[in-house]
């Protein structure tokens, strides 16, 4: 018999963002020369408990005996089935699950499990799917996904059958109504991957990027398509290829709602040369928006005039119809005014100078924001600093001189001229959805910064995420409109997490059980509101098929 002690593994500790932690044994250190620097490599060893003792992998657990019986019962499988169910339930019900399915006949179940890992955890950290699929039910059942695995179905996804899913997604998911669309920047750390350029940050970080642009419905929060752009590329320069690409997929009936940033000469021609609907916010710069203010200022304060928003908000709107002039083409289309009991100067002038104090800090802190370009041109000037580097300034001259006859006022393009200016108005700030949707992806799933090389690898994960991102604001729109209640996403995750399943061996016939943990009264209510059932038939929602 060897009495030789055995030789334990050197451990790593990894923790996920749900505070799980995860060992990994160090196999060995090598020199990468292009990269010039160590790079350790690591295989997934065990789990860790709170106390720090580590469970490996194959290690079997020691079965207790809770019987008088000649074959004690034992817990052969426990698996945690409350949020992974729940998700492949809702995939299903919008209909996520059959278009994925047949664009994706090969591919759509490791698919559908990365999305679901990454909404039931929050977390973007693809490497981790394999631990946690050990012990949380999900689409693949019992296949494996490893770390080489996922990386080679990035790559692989084909840009063309992306794009299928996409149209295939948006007519199966669409109700033809108003969509949203808008354009947020995420930070990398790849300086390998062509896309990823420096340019406007919207989170203020001092690293390179690219920009995602997404439609999302207006009616029932779930994105309809997404497109990547390069990082160095402006928003009102993004609508026309999208536009473009839309057109080419057949994608139409589309209401797009858009603020300011978007609003040019040359989009408004476009959104009409390709026959979509729009409400945009136009700059108060242009001479559009000017005359439509003069036409109305005499009027606009009026009983008559008076509207009141959903959000319970009171102003003064007034609609002009005009006519949309481009490439010897003529569009009607209706201008809506809006303003607030701003009749007085100095007021106006207060709001218009707080305007020009934001720009100047963003100038000075080289985070310029495309919606201001011609404020920066108009009323601000270069100046060099003591140390010889550049500055801005206010151009003094230009501001004296400026009546400022236009602030306090909002104007909203559209074509859809049967529309009154308080429906548009509840149509506009209704766009954070949105705005929401952005915000889950970078925070909520932990997609705000990427460190992907190779521009395949990382449209695949994108694409991944984008589905993660339809089960994400599909969970947020169905609790939201549950009784008013207030559930944060986080609350949810923690505790339909709870939810196991047990596989029991037994004595009896079957020789295998299954028992289910107790549903508490929390649980029941989330799962009432996501599965959209009465709380007393929660299990029987949950549990079978």
């Amino acid at each position: 018999m060897n009495n030789k002690s055995r030789i334990e593994p050197t451990l790593v500790v990894s923790t996920d963002k749900s505070g799980r932690k995860y060992a990994y044994e160090i196999l060995g250190h090598t020199w990468d020369k292009e990269k010039k620097r160590c790079v350790t490599t690591k295989r997934y060893y065990g789990t860790v408990d709170t106390d720090g003792r580590v469970t490996p992998k194959k290690t079997k657990r020691v079965s207790v005996c809770v019987s008088e019986d000649d074959e004690p019962q034992r817990i052969i499988r426990q698996s945690r089935i409350g949020m992974t169910r729940m998700l492949g339930k809702l995939a299903a019900d919008i209909g996520l699950q059959q278009v994925l399915s047949t664009c994706f006949p090969k591919t759509w179940k490791a698919l559908l499990a990365l999305a679901v890992y990454h909404c039931a955890t929050g977390s973007n950290i693809a490497y981790l799917f394999d631990a946690w699929a050990e012990n949380h039910e999900n689409p693949l059942g019992e296949e494996s996904l490893s770390s080489q695995h996922i990386s080679e179905l990035y790559k692989n996804l084909d840009e063309s059958k992306r794009q299928l899913f996409l149209k295939a997604w948006r007519e199966a998911s669409s109700n033809g109504g108003a969509t949203f669309h808008d354009i947020t920047s995420i930070s990398s750390y790849s300086m390998r991957n062509e896309a990823v350029e420096y340019g406007y940050n919207r989170d203020k970080e001092d690293l390179p990027q690219i920009n995602l642009a997404m439609i999302v419905d207006a009616q029932n929060r779930l994105p309809l398509y997404y497109q990547i752009h390069d990082g160095s590329v402006t928003d009102v320069t993004t609508l026309r290829n999208l536009l473009r690409r839309c057109s080419l997929m057949d994608m139409k009936k589309l209401t797009v709602v858009m603020d300011k940033g978007f609003y040019s000469a040359a989009n408004i021609s476009a959104l009409y040369t390709y026959g979509y609907h729009f409400i945009v916010s136009m700059t108060m710069e242009n001479a559009i928006a000017h005359q439509a203010v003069d036409a109305v200022r005499q009027q606009v304060r009026s009983p008559r005039t008076l509207i009141r928003t959903a959000n319970g908000e009171h102003l003064y709107a007034m609609s002009v119809d005009a006519q949309w002039d481009a490439k010897a083409t003529s569009h009607p289309c209706r201008i809506h005014v809006y303003t607030k009991n701003l009749d007085d100067n100095s007021a106006r002038n207060f709001n218009f100078d707080l305007t020009l104090q934001e720009c100047l800090a963003e100038l000075n802190a080289g985070e310029p924001n495309p919606a201001h370009a011609a404020l920066y041109a108009k009323y601000f000037v270069e100046t060099n600093r003591a140390d010889g580097s550049k500055a801005y300034d206010y151009n003094n001259a230009t501001i004296l001189k400026t009546d400022n006859r236009y602030s306090g006022y909002l104007c909203i393009i559209t074509d859809d001229v049967q529309k009154d200016a308080t429906e548009v108005l509840d149509i506009y700030r209704d766009k954070d959805g949105v705005e929401k949707v952005f915000d889950d992806a970078k925070n909520a799933n932990d997609c705000k910064r990427l460190n992907i090389q190779s521009r395949p690898a990382m449209e695949g994960k994108l694409f991944v995420l984008f589905l993660s991102s339809i089960l994400t604001s599909a969970m947020r729109f169905r609790l939201r409109s549950y009784n008013g209640k207030d559930w944060t996403l986080e609350a949810v995750r923690r505790n339909l997490d709870k939810i196991c399943r047990d596989t029991i061996s037994s004595t009896s016939s079957p020789p295998f059980q299954e028992v289910t943990s107790i549903i508490t009264k929390t649980q029941r209510m989330y799962l009432s509101a996501l599965l959209q059932v009465p709380e007393s038939n929660v299990e029987a929602a949950l549990l079978h098929s």
